[in-house]
Formats: C-alpha cells, sequence, structure tokens
C-alpha cells in the first residue's frame, strides 16, 4: 500500500483523503453512477475490523450518519465504499474557526444526538466519538463517521477510541456501553463551545484522567446556564445518571399538535419576564434554539392506516350502491394521500377479520367505514381503531346520494382537504363512468388492454384515473419490455396537475426512474422525500432496491432486513426474500417465504415466489405441489404457473400429464416464445416429431414480427434452431445470446443444450462446469436432455464433484 494504486473495484482513485497506522481512505469516482465515493482500505491485519464495521454500518439509514454503499474484496482486501462528503470535519472547523457559538454548537447537537439514537437503538455503540469523525457535507449537516472500532458490546479492557473521547468507566477498565457514548458527546459539545478538552489542562495524561475521575465538568462562559447545567448531566462519572440520546432528543424536541388537519407548531414553555441581563432570559433562548434546530431536521413519522372499501348496512339494494361506495373510498384514499404524516395501506384482500389485516399489512391503524343508505340520502360512519382493535374516534357524516362527484367532496371537506380547481370543475357523469369502469375491472369483466384504452382519455383529470393509467403503463413496459410505455407514463405525470402535489406521483416517478436504472434522477428524488420522511416504509423500501439495483448488495438487503424487522408487513417480508432470490441465496429466502406462508396463508405473492424459487433449486416434486396449489386458485391461472409446472413434471419424465398441462399453458398464451419451446420440448420428448417441428417453427413467426430483446430470446431461438438441426441458424443466435450473457447459472445450462444438441460435447461441457461454478444446483443434471451423457465418465464425475460440495 505504499503507491496508490489506479483503482479499487470499478472505482477510479483520483487523490488519497488521509492515512494512518492501519490504512488509508481515497476519493474516487464511480462511473457507473456519476459520482464521487469514499474508499476505506484497511492493511491486510485489520480486513475482520473493515467487515464489521460494514455490516454495522449497512443497518443504519439516518440522515446524520455517513452512508455505506458497499463492501468488495480487491486483491483480496476488503474496501469500504462510503458516501463522499465535499465539506471539512469538525476538528478543521474548530481549528479554522475557533469556538462556534453556542446557538451553532446546539443545533449540531441535535444533529448529532439523532444520528446517534438511530446506532444506539440497533444496539451500536460507536466508541471513538471525536471531532475528526463528524463529518459535514455540502447543505451543513453533520454526519456521524468511522465506525471502524464499533461494536454491540463492550468487554472491559478492550481497546477503546481516543484519549480525549474516553470515558471515566473505561478508564476504571469497566467495560464501555451506550452511555459511554453520551459522554463523548458532552466532551465535543464542551469543545465545540470553547475549542479545547473540558479537563486537559497541557499535562500528561494521567493527570487528565485523574481529573476526569475526581472534578465536575468546568463551567463555559458566556452561555445560558441550561447549557452548562446540561453539560453537567453528560459529563458525570456516574453513567447511569446520564441521559440517553433519545431521552435527550425527546426532552429537546417539541411536542406538536396530534390534529393532522392543524398546522405542526412548536409549543414553548411559557418564560419568565423577560430581563435586561443576559443570564435571566437565556433559558428561553435555548429552547427556541434547540427547538428550531430539532425540527428542521427530525423527520416526520408517519402514521400508517389501512383503509377498506366501507362496508354496507342497509341499502344494499339499491342499483347506485356500487358505485356510491367507490365514490365514497376514493374520497376517503384521496383525502389520506394529501396527509403529511398519513400513509394508507393496500388491502389485498377485504374479506379478511380485521386482526389478519392487521397481520398482513403491520398497521398502526384502520379507519373502518360503514353505509347505512335509502334511496336519497346515506349516513356513513367513520370509525378509527387501532391493532387492538380499541376506539379511536368515530363519527357519522349524511350527505345526499343524487351525485357522485359531491361524495368524494364531502367525504375529503370532512378531512378539511380542499378539493382542486380541476376536481371542482369535472362533469359528474364523467366521474360516474369512471368509476364503473374501475369497478368492472376489480370484478374482472374487463380485460387490462381494454381497461387501459378506456382509461387514457381521463388522464390525469382524477387520482383514481391517473394511478390507474401508471400502473398499468409500468405493467405494460414489464411484459412487452419496451420502453415506449415508460415514456408514456413520464409524459403523464408532468401532465399532471391537481393544484397540489400528491406523493404517489413522486413515487411512480422513482419507480419509474428504477426501471430505467436512471439512478440519479431516483436518489435525487428519494433525497427529496427522505429530509422528511426516512421512516416511510414506502421511501426506505425504494432507497433498499436503489442500492440493490446498482449491486450494492450489502446495504440493499441490509435497509430490507431492518425494514421488515421494524414492520412486519407482508409486502416487505416479500421483498426481503425476493433480495435474497435475486441474489441466488435461496435457501434463506425459502426460510422467509415458508414463515410468511405460514403466518399468512392468503398472501399469494410469497406462495408464486416459493414455487420459482423450488423450481430454480431443481426440487421438482416440491415446485410441482406448490404450482398445483397456485393452480387451484382462479386468479393464478396463469400461463406461466402452468409452464412451470409442465416444466417441473417434464424434469421428472412425467410427460404425458406435462404434455396436458403445456397445452393449458398455451390455450392462454398462444404467442409466448417460452410457452411454444416448452410444448415443443415435451412433443419432441414423446417423439412427436411433427407436432414439435410446428411449435419450433412458430417461434421462427414470432421472432420475425418481433426482434429478440435479451440473451433469453436468442437462447430459445438457438435451442429451437437446434432441435431441428439446423445449425447456421443455431450457431447464429447461439453467439448472440453468449455476447449478452450475464453468466446467470441457467442460462450457461441452456448454452451448453445447445452445444449438446449441435453433437459439440466438450463445450457443452465446458458451459456445464460454468453452470456448475456459477451455483446450478445438482437436480438440473437430471434433465432428460441429457441422458445421453448419463454413462459418461466426465459426465459422472460434474454429478459426484457437485454432491460433495453440497455434502
Amino acid at each position: 500500500m505504499q503507491a496508490q494504486p489506479e483503482s479499487i473495484g470499478p472505482y477510479l482513485l483520483e487523490t488519497e483523503l488521509g492515512s494512518g497506522s492501519h490504512g488509508r481512505v481515497y476519493k474516487a469516482w464511480d462511473p457507473r453512477l456519476s459520482r464521487w465515493v469514499a474508499i476505506k482500505l484497511l492493511y491486510d491485519f485489520q480486513a475482520d475490523s473493515l467487515t464489521s464495521e460494514a455490516k454495522l454500518l449497512a443497518e443504519l439509514n439516518h440522515p446524520n450518519i455517513v452512508v455505506v454503499y458497499d463492501l468488495i474484496l480487491d486483491k483480496g482486501l476488503p474496501a469500504l465504499v462510503m458516501e463522499y462528503l465535499p465539506g471539512d470535519n469538525l476538528a478543521a472547523r474548530l481549528r479554522r474557526l475557533g469556538p462556534l457559538s453556542w446557538q451553532q454548537s446546539m443545533e449540531y447537537l441535535c444533529q448529532l444526538l439523532a444520528g446517534l439514537a438511530a446506532a444506539h437503538g440497533r444496539q451500536i455503540i460507536h466508541g471513538d466519538l471525536k471531532p475528526e469523525n463528524l463529518l459535514f457535507d455540502t447543505q451543513d449537516r453533520l454526519k456521524i463517521g468511522d465506525f471502524g472500532i464499533a461494536r454491540r458490546e463492550w468487554q472491559p479492557g478492550q481497546a477503546f477510541g481516543s484519549c480525549l473521547s474516553v470515558s471515566p468507566e473505561q478508564i476504571r477498565g469497566e467495560s464501555a456501553g451506550q452511555k459511554s457514548d453520551i459522554y463523548a458527546v458532552g466532551l465535543l459539545l464542551y469543545r465545540m463551545l470553547t475549542g479545547k478538552h473540558p479537563f486537559d489542562e497541557g499535562d500528561d495524561q494521567a493527570q487528565m484522567f485523574a481529573r476526569m475521575l475526581s472534578q465536575p465538568c468546568p463551567k463555559v462562559p458566556g452561555v445560558p446556564s441550561d447549557i452548562n447545567q446540561l453539560l453537567s448531566e453528560l459529563l458525570t462519572v456516574n453513567a447511569e445518571a446520564r441521559p440517553s440520546a433519545a431521552v435527550l432528543l425527546a426532552r429537546l424536541r417539541p411536542p406538536v399538535s396530534q390534529d393532522p388537519t392543524l398546522k405542526q407548531i412548536p409549543v414553548i414553555p411559557q418564560q419568565k419576564p423577560v430581563s435586561r441581563h443576559f443570564g435571566r432570559y437565556g433559558l428561553g433562548i435555548v429552547v427556541v434554539a434547540l427547538v428550531l434546530a430539532c425540527v428542521w431536521f427530525w423527520p416526520v413519522t408517519p402514521a400508517y392506516v389501512l383503509v377498506p372499501r366501507p362496508r354496507v348496512i342497509d341499502g344494499a339494494e339499491l342499483a347506485d350502491m356500487p358505485l356510491i361506495r367507490a365514490a365514497v373510498f376514493q374520497g376517503l384514499t384521496e383525502a389520506l394521500s394529501r396527509q403529511d404524516n398519513v400513509r394508507m395501506l393496500e388491502v389485498l384482500d377485504e374479506s379478511r377479520e380485521s386482526s389478519e389485516l392487521f397481520k398482513q399489512t403491520a398497521a398502526d391503524q384502520m379507519l373502518i367505514s360503514e353505509l347505512a343508505c335509502q334511496r336519497d340520502e346515506c349516513a356513513l360512519t367513520l370509525s378509527h381503531v387501532d391493532a387492538e382493535s380499541r376506539l379511536i374516534k368515530r363519527d357519522t357524516l349524511r350527505f345526499p346520494t343524487d351525485n357522485l362527484l359531491f361524495i368524494g367532496d364531502y367525504v375529503q371537506s370532512y378531512w378539511q382537504v380542499e378539493k382542486s380547481p380541476q376536481a371542482q370543475a369535472s362533469n359528474e357523469v364523467d366521474y360516474r363512468n369512471l368509476l364503473t369502469l374501475h369497478e368492472s375491472y376489480q370484478a374482472k369483466e374487463i380485460g387490462s388492454s381494454d381497461y387501459l384504452s378506456l382509461l387514457e382519455p381521463y388522464g390525469c383529470r382524477f387520482q383514481l384515473s391517473c394511478g390507474e393509467l401508471l400502473s398499468l403503463y409500468r405493467k405494460q413496459a414489464r411484459s412487452q419490455r419496451q420502453s415506449e410505455w415508460l415514456d408514456r407514463a413520464d409524459q403523464l405525470i408532468e401532465s399532471a396537475d391537481f393544484g397540489f402535489p400528491p406523493r404517489f406521483l413522486d413515487i411512480e416517478s422513482i419507480k419509474l426512474a428504477l426501471i430505467r436504472q436512471d439512478f440519479e434522477k431516483a436518489d435525487e428524488l428519494l433525497t427529496s422525500l427522505e429530509g422528511l420522511f426516512y421512516t416511510d416504509d414506502l421511501v426506505l423500501g425504494l432507497r433498499a432496491r436503489w442500492y440493490f439495483q446498482q449491486g450494492f448488495d450489502v446495504k440493499g438487503i441490509a435497509m430490507m432486513a431492518r425494514l421488515a424487522e421494524q414492520r412486519p408487513s407482508a409486502s416487505n417480508r416479500f421483498n426481503y426474500a425476493l433480495m435474497h432470490y435475486r441474489l441466488g441465496q435461496y435457501d434463506e429466502a425459502v426460510k422467509v417465504l415458508r414463515y410468511l406462508n405460514t403466518d399468512m396463508p392468503g398472501y399469494t405473492g410469497s406462495k408464486e415466489l416459493l414455487a420459482d424459487i423450488l423450481f430454480k433449486q431443481g426440487r421438482w416434486a416440491e415446485a410441482a405441489a406448490q404450482y398445483r396449489e397456485l393452480l387451484g386458485i382462479k386468479e393464478l391461472r396463469t400461463w406461466t404457473n402452468y409452464v412451470n409446472l409442465g416444466a417441473a413434471l417434464a424434469m421428472q419424465n412425467q410427460l404425458v400429464e406435462a404434455q396436458q398441462v403445456l397445452n393449458s399453458a398455451y390455450q392462454l398464451g398462444p404467442n409466448i416464445p417460452v410457452v411454444l419451446l416448452n410444448l415443443a420440448d415435451v412433443s419432441f420428448l414423446r417423439e412427436q416429431k411433427q407436432k414439435s417441428s410446428e411449435y419450433y417453427n412458430k417461434i421462427f413467426e414470432l421472432y420475425k414480427d418481433e426482434s429478440p430483446k435479451d440473451s433469453w430470446d436468442y437462447i430459445i431461438i438457438a435451442l429451437a434452431h437446434a432441435r431441428l438441426n439446423q445449425v447456421e441458424g443455431a450457431r447464429t443466435a447461439l453467439l448472440k445470446a453468449i455476447k449478452d450473457s450475464t453468466g446467470e447459472p441457467l442460462l450457461s445450462f441452456n448454452i451448453a443444450l445447445v452445444y449438446l444438441f449441435l453433437g459439440e460435447k466438450e463445450i457443452c461441457y465446458d458451459y456445464l462446469e460454468q453452470a456448475i461454478d456459477a451455483g446450478l444446483p445438482v437436480n438440473w443434471l437430471q434433465s432428460p436432455w441429457l441422458v445421453s451423457l448419463a454413462g459418461e465418465d466426465k459426465f459422472n464425475h460434474l454429478r459426484l464433484s457437485m454432491q460433495a460440495n453440497l455434502d
């Protein structure tokens, strides 16, 4: 490490930011995201320390803690990739400016406590809080850095950080804890106010330690008395007497109104009459300073409210009841979408009991609505309940039923939310028609393509049509793999003008940016929301996805694990399992999904993912049983589930049943290449040569109309050509597949099959070994296509080596 390397992993090094006895920190350029990062690289004897730091930091997501992006291996050494902060640190700032004003010091104190409370909330003790480890970003926001010696437990006698940040209990040889960090906070506050350590008088270290153990903190002249009282609390020798970071923040944080319709104005305690003597009114000034500083940097934690559709108590026979019910629901959801401190949660199964819905969504509250209608008037009863089914509030509204748009307005006015001018001017007939259309789609009376074409004339005139269109555009982009749907979604968002900024548009913009892999735009949008709502599930989940999609697996999966732990909703746990699945960590994903299926048997998403994982693991009998269970649910009778069940049966040589199942897939998706390929393969294995040739040739016809988009498309073409002994066509498609190959195990396995069909066994073995090295499960070698290799020594050696690795 004597000379600066040119790069570390994919990062290009520019300059060295600092070095010490343990390693170096570099400023580096990330060409993938076009941004600067900081990279910490330790000497080999400290490698375990860096890995430990990365794991601890990955658990933390807070504006006042330095962000860790990734942990990579370079030349056998781990390198920690973190956000680059171009501002200085507190030590440099104190050297340049001298002591800070007490107002500025208290503002930085609030930021420091906010970050420290987040770390302590995860049972992480920093252990080395000193001015050099407090960094500033370009917005002058303080961030805690260097968790190099942080740990969850600190044993007596273990090494600590700087002697200028050590606590009395550590001097006595006792174990350190969170209160030791609080002592260091007191030292930092004193240093910000005076520029020096409170017990350092220029003599030796032993004498300084003796004063720390026996003397109270010196008073700081020229500051309000309450600050000196605070220093006394923080720097007391008795660790148990020190307040925790969370308690101190709660003490400094002002109470706010619980009414979401009122502005959140800090309530300042009544002060003594103003005196001309500074010390007499210093308390009022310091409280105001603390209030302003903490409110500015303290995030809003939203309440998660579950909103099922209204129950009909009376009037179910009214012709307009479905639309009245839908109008009330839309009015409630649109009103809640405008509340900064409320999040509405989606109801996946409205027929389930309240206790099950609370468990499924991990909601804080539920808003139950009940309709009792006569011909001309409805009574709507709204009941707020918490997770323990305790009533928070109940009100009854009455309104006429002859104008559905008016119902939505009335419900929103109850929440004291103004309708936008566009909504107020909208035609009631259009709104009625939109509700009718939406109800028909929900009831599966019309398909998604018809629903899309009928919705488009509405555009973003209504929140309902806008949200539905954006969701459909994203689905079309995924299924058809055409970016023009994303362009249409962007245009729709730009055209929206509700008279207020609904948050779902920001969320949709982030989702679109992630689909496009425009990480810079997604980061900009996420940052704007995180400033106030970094504790929001949705924002946290999207940030985790932002990290994960870029390959920052450590940070992404750690954030999602934390989210699933703190709010164990079905979607959060599912996304956590999905990340394990995407990383090829199948066993971990299966554990999460099996628990989720047991805990919430009505959540079908986890059942589908579990079936897909069992399939990829080559656990054919289990996968087939899981797919049969899915196909017993009407809405899950998709061509995807049929084709996967057929493939699982084929791998077990149950070819007759496999063909029957694949015929069902063909009925649902007659123009899907993967359906045709599997049906052709099973027909070929059953020696139905003419039928299999028809299916293979239909694949070629499909790709004439729509060009192949990725390696999998080219593999399908190559396999079809190879089965028909069309060597030139197979080679052409195969070369394109290999060129764009990502090294995925199943892709390498299928490349091996093409070479086998072409009679090139040596290359086939090369790709089989590549697939095995990338994690191909041993059961995939039981494929009926590989029967011709079964007696060969090389093939048997592959199987035995794979089994030995498993054992």
